[in-house]
Parts: C-alpha cells; sequence; structure tokens
C-alpha cells in the first residue's frame, strides 16, 4: 500500500471518518523529519510527520505519540492531539498559529508549573525508552533523581561518547569526574518526579489562533 493511502487509512481508523487527501503544504517540524499539513477532503486538517529512516530507530513515533497523549490529557496547557502513527509517520491535529499575548511567556510559566503539578510522582523515568533526536534515550525507573540524572542522561551520553574517543579523551576524564561528585553538587533536593516535555525551546511552542501557549 502506498504511504498516502495508509496515511488516509490510518486518520480513517482513529477518527471513525473517511480521510481523502485534497492538498497539502510543507511544514517545518524538525532538521530530522519531513513535516505538512494536509487538507482532506471534508476540509479537515492534519499536521504529518515522516520519517523513511525509522528501521534505524524502532518505536520512533510510537514514543512520540505516546508522550504527546500525555502531555496533553491534564489539559494544563494546549498540546496539539496526537491521531495515529506507523512506523514511517505521525499524525497530529493541526492548529491555527497567531500572534502571542502580551503576557504569553507568563502564562506559558503557569501552564508548564500546572503540568508538572498535576503529573507529579514518586519515582523518575517513564514507562518507555524514547529518542533524543534519533539517539535512543533510556528511562529506567529511578527512585532518587540524582541516580537517574546520573545513569540515564549524563552517564548515557558519555557511555555513547566512549564508543568513538580515546579512554583518555579529556571529555570522558571530566565527565567521570563530575558523575562522581553529582551527590555533593546538586543532591539534597526534595522535589517530585514530574512528566516534562524534554525538548523544550523556541522550536517546539508557539502561540494558537487566540495567541496561546501551545507545546508539541
Amino acid at each position: 500500500m502506498k504511504l498516502q493511502a495508509r496515511i488516509e487509512e490510518a486518520i480513517s481508523a482513529a477518527t471513525g471518518e473517511a480521510a481523502r487527501f485534497a492538498s497539502s503544504r510543507t511544514a517545518t517540524g524538525g532538521c530530522i523529519n519531513d513535516s505538512s499539513v494536509v487538507t482532506l477532503e471534508d476540509g479537515r486538517e492534519f499536521f504529518i510527520k515522516l520519517n523513511s529512516a525509522t528501521a534505524r530507530t524502532p518505536g520512533f513515533f510510537e514514543a512520540e505519540f505516546v508522550a504527546l497523549s500525555l502531555l496533553a490529557e491534564p489539559g494544563s496547557i494546549r498540546v496539539p492531539q496526537p491521531v495515529a502513527f506507523d512506523d514511517d509517520f505521525i499524525v497530529i491535529e493541526a492548529y491555527r498559529e497567531g500572534e502571542p499575548v502580551a503576557d504569553w511567556h507568563e502564562r506559558m510559566g503557569r501552564q508548564l508549573a500546572e503540568l508538572h503539578m498535576a503529573t507529579r510522582t514518586e519515582r523518575y523515568g517513564f514507562e518507555r525508552d524514547n529518542y533524543l533526536g534519533t539517539t535512543q534515550q533510556p528511562n529506567d525507573w529511578s527512585n532518587d533523581w540524582v541516580t537517574f540524572w546520573r545513569e540515564q542522561r549524563l552517564g548515557w551520553q558519555l557511555h555513547l561518547f566512549a564508543r568513538k574517543a580515546a579512554a583518555d579523551d579529556p571529555l570522558l576524564v571530566l565527565g567521570d569526574r563530575l558523575l562522581a561528585r553529582l551527590d555533593d553538587l546538586i543532591g539534597g533536593m526534595d522535589e517530585p518526579a514530574v512528566l516534562l516535555h524534554g525538548d523544550l525551546w523556541s522550536g517546539n511552542a508557539a502561540a494558537d489562533e487566540h495567541g496561546e501557549p501551545v507545546i508539541y
């Protein structure tokens, strides 16, 4: 089945309404995917990301679908709803971008805080591994955030770098020293684990047609 037909079928199955492409336009969506906004014959619009290289990143779009669903669930901040995914694509609700309201940054901060308050839990990690770009990122559960940060974030990145660097590379030496001192430098903080976006920058945040914050 051709890719367009697969996407139409996925949208039809997810929404319960037949989906047929009428037109599409290129959209920005990160440097590792091809993105477009598709208009269907019935006028509905969807944002679609494609990546034909996902054979090297199994579960790439499934992980994004799960993450977006969880971020949207509390309703604290607008997150375009994911609609469907497959190995090669993800379909997401499209929205109209507008001019940010005057206090957009303050609203963004408050809404993110509400998201964090609504998703507090006792353990640090995530229900599945995901990706940082196209690099797999482990998320094993930990009862201590410094341990999680040491092993699943900084330590993991140093481990990946060590595959390509000499054993005495200065970055590895300094990295090991940093890992050994993390408890002294950032330990002792009593903050609950919360759901984080994980890649929140200006390219993943905007204003909707009402000027309100959107993250994606």
